[in-house]
C-alpha cells in the first residue's frame, strides 16, 4: 500500500513544499553504512614479530542491516589485506591466537547480503615485548561535540600468577598518537578510572603498568569514538566549489554542530563529488545531488553512499543535470545543456521520460498538478514553461522578467519568480505568479529568496554594490514587502549569497560568499537575532538543506 507524506525541500536558496509517495511493502536493503567503534587489542605474546590476544570493539547500535562483519589483517591502513575471520552481528570480540605474524592493522567490517560495507573501522596495532595491561574498555558518555567522559576499565597484565603484584598502579594517557606517549589525564591503584565529562577529545587512550614506582615501555592502548547528539537531525549544506576546480563537496552538520566535511567523500571511498554541483533535493529516505559541470545525477542513502548514477548525453555533448524538484513519487531535473526536463522514478532510480522546454532551464516548482520551469536562456530568456504532469508534456509559456532562475511555490499554489535580469538596465527582480491566471506581479528586487509559512525571505546583493544590499522579507499572501532587514541585533553579514529557512524552527540560515575566501554561515532566529556564525571551510556554498520533519 502507499501513502502520501508531506515532506519539505529546500532547493538552492528555498524550501518547497511537496508530497512523497512511500512504498510501505518494499523494504529497501542497502550495503551497510555503519561501523563499529571503541575499536581496542593488547598484545599479550611478548616475542617479537608475533602478536596474540582479544580484539573487541562495539557494534553500531542499530544492526539490523548487517549480518556479521569481516575482520581483516594487513600492513596497509587503506587496503583491506588478508581475512581474518567472519563473525555474526551481535558478536564484539575475536581472539588473535598466540604466534600470529605481527601485522600493523585490524580491519572491521560490516557486512550483510549485498556485501560489504565500503566503510571500514581500523586500528594500528603495537608489537608488545613486554606484559601490559589488557581488555581496555570505555564507551564516551559525553554526547558533547569534541569533549568525551565515561568510565575505562582494564585486566591486569598477563604474565603469571604473581602479576597483580608486581604492579604497584597505573598511569592514564590521551594521545592522537598511538605510538606516542599523550597527555596524563589519571594515576590509579585499581584497575578503572573515570574521564570527566568535558575533558577534551583525543582519539587513543593508553594505560601504563607502574612497576616499582616506574612506568613500563610497553602500554595497552584503545581507540576512542567521540559520541555526539544524535545524527538523525541535522542538516546539508551543498558547496558548489571553484569552476573548474573538481571541489564541489556536501558537508554534514550533525544536532551538536559537528561538520563532516568530507560526508560525501568518505562514504565512497574516496571519490569526489564533482566540479560545480548546483543543487541537492532529500526526498523521503533517498538524496538527491545535480552536479552541472561533472555531468553527475546522483542518488545517495541517508549516509552519503551512491545508489545510482546517470550521466545524461546527446550527440552534441553532455545535458548538464542543473536543477531538481519531486512531487508523487517522482523526481524531475532540469537539463541545463539538454532543453529538457527528466522523471526519474524513485523506486527503481531509472529515468522514465523526458520533455523539451527552453534553453537552459533553470529551477523548477510544482503546484496544482503542474510543474513550472524557469528558462533562463543564459540570461536572454523570459518565459516559465508549464509542464502538465499527467500527461508529462508542455502545456503553454507565462511570460516574466528577463532570466529567470529561481522558483518557489507557496501553500496556496502561487509561485514566487527571482529574476537576475541583463545585468544592465533591467536589475534583479522578485515576482509573484497567479498560477490559476498566469497574472504576474513585480514585487521588489532580490537576488535569491526562500519561504517558510506565509513569509519570503530575500537577499538582494547586486554585484559590485554592497551599499545596496537588502535582507527582505515579504508577505506571501500580499506581497507587500514587510522588512528590508530582517536582522535585529546589528549583525552585519558581508556578501551574502544563499537564504534557506529551517521549516521546523523558522531559523534564518545565511551563507556569505566573496569568490575570495571560503563560505561563511550566519543562522539567525525567527526574530532576527544572531544564533551562530561559522566559517564553512569551503568555497561557494550555495544550499542548506534540512535533514528533519517541519513541525
Amino acid at each position: 500500500m502507499k501513502k502520501l507524506v508531506v515532506f519539505f525541500v529546500c532547493l538552492a536558496g528555498f524550501v518547497l513544499a511537496f508530497t512523497a509517495c512511500n512504498d510501505d511493502e518494499k523494504n529497501e536493503l542497502f550495503v551497510p553504512g555503519e561501523v563499529v567503534t571503541n575499536l581496542a587489542f593488547t598484545d599479550t605474546d611478548f616475542d617479537e614479530g608475533k602478536i596474540g590476544g582479544k580484539l573487541t570493539w562495539e557494534p553500531p547500535s542499530d544492526e539490523s542491516n548487517i549480518t556479521g562483519y569481516t575482520i581483516y589483517k594487513s600492513d596497509d591502513a587503506e587496503n583491506k589485506g588478508t581475512l581474518v575471520e567472519t563473525v555474526e552481528s551481535g558478536t564484539k570480540e575475536l581472539v588473535i591466537e598466540k604466534g600470529t605474524d605481527y601485522v600493523k592493522y585490524f580491519h572491521i567490517i560490516a557486512k550483510n547480503a549485498l556485501g560489504e560495507s565500503e566503510k571500514k573501522a581500523s586500528l594500528a596495532i603495537r608489537d608488545n615485548t613486554s606484559p601490559v595491561a589488557t581488555g581496555l574498555r570505555f564507551v564516551d558518555e559525553d554526547l558533547a561535540y569534541m569533549t568525551i567522559g565515561g568510565t575505562l576499565t582494564w585486566e591486569a597484565p598477563v604474565t603469571d600468577e604473581d602479576s597483580e603484584n608486581i604492579v604497584s598502579g597505573y598511569t592514564v594517557y590521551l594521545s592522537n598518537d598511538p605510538t606516542a606517549k599523550g597527555e596524563k589525564v589519571a594515576e590509579t591503584a585499581e584497575r578503572s578510572v573515570r574521564i570527566e565529562t568535558g575533558t577534551p577529545y583525543q582519539k587513543y587512550l593508553q594505560v601504563f603498568a607502574v612497576v616499582d614506582g616506574v612506568e613500563a615501555d610497553d602500554f595497552a592502548y584503545m581507540y576512542v569514538d567521540d559520541l555526539f547528539e544524535t545524527e538523525t537531525v541535522g542538516y546539508f549544506i551543498l558547496n558548489r566549489g571553484n569552476s573548474n576546480a573538481n571541489n564541489a563537496s556536501i558537508t554534514y552538520v550533525s544536532a551538536a554542530g559537528r561538520m563532516d566535511l568530507e560526508w560525501f567523500e568518505s562514504a565512497n571511498n574516496g571519490q569526489k563529488l564533482g566540479d560545480s554541483a548546483e543543487q541537492m533535493l532529500k526526498y523521503g529516505s533517498k538524496i538527491y545531488v545535480a552536479v552541472t559541470g561533472s555531468n553527475r545525477l546522483l542518488v545517495l542513502d541517508d549516509k552519503g553512499k551512491v545508489l545510482e548514477e546517470h550521466n545524461p548525453k546527446t550527440t552534441e555533448g553532455n545535458k548538464g543535470p542543473r536543477c531538481l524538484a519531486a512531487h508523487d513519487g517522482y523526481v524531475y531535473i532540469s537539463y541545463f545543456n539538454g532543453e529538457a526536463v527528466a522523471k526519474l522514478d524513485t523506486i527503481d532510480l531509472k529515468i522514465t521520460g523526458e520533455v523539451s522546454v527552453g534553453a537552459y532551464p533553470e529551477q523548477m516548482a510544482v503546484a496544482n498538478g503542474k510543474l513550472y520551469v524557469a528558462i533562463s536562456n543564459y540570461g536572454a530568456g523570459n518565459t516559465l514553461d508549464v509542464i502538465d504532469l499527467s500527461s508529462f508534456t508542455k502545456e503553454k509559456e507565462i511570460e516574466v522578467v528577463v532570466n529567470p532562475t529561481q522558483i518557489i511555490a507557496d501553500k496556496r499554489g502561487d509561485l514566487f519568480v527571482v529574476s537576475w535580469g541583463n545585468y544592465k538596465d533591467i536589475d534583479y527582480t522578485l515576482q509573484k505568479v497567479n498560477s490559476s491566471t498566469g497574472e504576474v506581479v513585480i514585487l521588489g528586487n532580490a537576488s535569491t529568496m526562500s519561504i517558510y509559512e506565509d513569509e519570503v525571505y530575500t537577499i538582494y546583493s547586486p554585484w559590485g554594490q554592497p551599499e545596496k544590499i537588502q535582507l527582505g522579507k515579504y508577505n506571501a499572501v500580499t506581497g507587500e514587502q514587510l522588512e528590508t532587514n530582517f536582522i535585529k541585533d546589528g549583525t552585519s553579514v558581508d556578501s551574502p549569497w544563499g537564504i534557506d529557512v529551517d521549516p521546523s524552527t523558522g531559523d534564518i540560515y545565511l551563507t556569505s560568499y566573496d569568490y575570495l575566501s571560503t563560505s561563511d554561515l550566519y543562522v539567525f532566529s525567527a526574530d532576527g537575532k544572531l544564533k551562530k556564525q561559522q566559517d564553512l571551510e569551503r568555497y561557494d556554498a550555495i544550499q542548506v538543506c534540512f535533514n528533519i520533519q517541519p513541525k
